[in-house]
């Protein structure tokens, strides 16, 4: 192995992608639930990725192992029904000027909840299906935007954590599936 393909901070970093059906009208106006698939992965001291296996209704990582990659978890479940006590606050710095995400914050800690925050979208997001359980939350505010986009970001996120057994909603409460790209940078 040559230099060039080790990641030398020993900081891991991620790859999203969705796969969606051919549509010769583009992505607008379709919505999140009509993806077919996503993938996400993580380059680090391991090389890892979470698909949805729709043969077997499954989420599963695999793990790059010696040029082969391995199923390293053959399913990967997010429970409902389990009480989290960790939790992922994404665009924090919207916490300045949103009192309802700052509040939502306090009582995370108030509560015991332990921080679990790289800064890395698909690191934070990654751990949930790995430990099972999780709370990533990403709000916006009128001086820091919302970041995540829907078609290249949560789309993929969301798809694989509701198949994993999890939910994914919007600010307003609605499922993520639901959601209808008006454009290719919409924001949530």
């Amino acid at each position: 192995m040559d230099g060039s393909s080790i990641v030398d901070t020993n900081f891991a970093i991620g790859s999203i992608f969705s796969i969606w059906r051919y549509n010769k009208n583009k992505l607008i106006g379709t919505s999140i639930g009509e993806q077919v698939n996503a993938v996400i992965s993580i380059f680090g001291p391991r090389t890892t990725a979470l698909y949805y296996d729709a043969m077997e209704n499954r989420v599963l990582e695999v793990t790059a192992v010696d040029s082969c990659w391995i199923i390293s978890h053959d399913r990967l479940n997010i429970s409902k029904d389990r009480m989290s006590n960790i939790f992922s606050p994404g665009n924090l710095r919207s916490a300045s000027d949103n009192k309802v995400y700052q509040n939502a914050i306090v009582k995370y800690i108030e509560d015991g909840y332990t921080l679990r925050y790289t800064g890395g979208l698909v690191v934070d997001v990654y751990q949930i299906f790995i430990k099972g359980h999780g709370i990533f939350i990403n709000c916006g505010s009128k001086k820091h935007p919302c970041k995540l986009r829907a078609m290249y970001e949560a789309a993929s996120l969301g798809f694989l954590i509701e198949k994993a057994g999890g939910v994914a909603i919007t600010a307003g409460g609605k499922p993520l599936s639901t959601y209808t790209f008006k454009g290719y940078d919409d924001r949530l």
